[in-house]
């Protein structure tokens, strides 16, 4: 279903909202609108692609894009192209910008809102921040329910797998039990170190409603 709503949009409506998308951030109308301040995309990342609605119809009007610690590093406005999707282009801030923002090679998540003081839901896909590099190409949509209290994104489980604790607070070992596939690997966040660490059967992690994890399925 993904893939037959991105083929039916045409390129010219994505050439159009890609600059006029570039043209708003430069203006600072997505994350000066929070006060976050203005993003220099030299020194950060760019991200651009389709947003996609979710299963009852709903489009984000906004795409936030947030550091594993929960810090707002970068806003946009989405542009709708049809009912099923928009497209958004977002700067997002480095740690030398901001602080609490990813450094090149840290994780980057977002979230889809619905307005500006909306809190939004998480998108299933998660993206690397690469330092002053070319615009990276990502397609957002809302994220799935995989299995049980996991969201993550919609479609085939691959190897690597990010997925996401939506459920009440419990150790990591038991909720790794309710995953579908032989896991051979499961990296988490440890807030203390402020770093994914590959978790072990001695692992004494606890998960909380949010947290990301890592899983690798054999």
């Amino acid at each position: 279903m993904r893939s037959n709503v991105v083929a039916r949009l045409s390129r010219g409506a994505v050439a159009l909202a890609l600059g006029l998308c570039l043209i708003l951030g430069s203006m600072g109308t997505g994350p000066s609108a929070l006060a976050e301040g203005p993003v220099s995309v030299s020194s950060g990342a760019v991200f651009y692609g389709y947003v996609l609605a979710d299963g009852q119809g709903g489009l984000a009007e906004r795409v936030r894009a947030l550091s594993v610690s929960g810090a707002v590093c970068g806003t946009a406005e989405v542009i709708r192209l049809s009912d099923e999707a928009g497209y958004y282009a977002v700067s997002v801030a480095s740690s030398a910008q901001k602080r609490g923002c990813p450094s090149a090679g840290g994780l980057v998540q977002f979230a889809l809102l619905a307005g500006r003081v909306d809190d939004g839901v998480w998108a299933g896909e998660v993206a690397t921040l690469t330092d002053g590099g070319a615009p990276v190409a990502l397609n957002l949509q809302p994220a799935a329910y995989v299995t049980g209290h996991w969201l993550g994104p919609s479609g085939d489980i691959t190897r690597d797998f990010w997925l996401r604790w939506a459920g009440p607070s419990v150790p990591l070992r038991d909720a790794l039990v309710s995953l579908p596939l032989p896991v051979s690997e499961v990296y988490y966040l440890d807030a203390a170190a402020g770093q994914f660490l590959l978790a072990t059967p001695s692992t004494d992690a606890t998960l909380a409603s949010g947290d990301l994890v890592l899983v690798r399925f054999r």
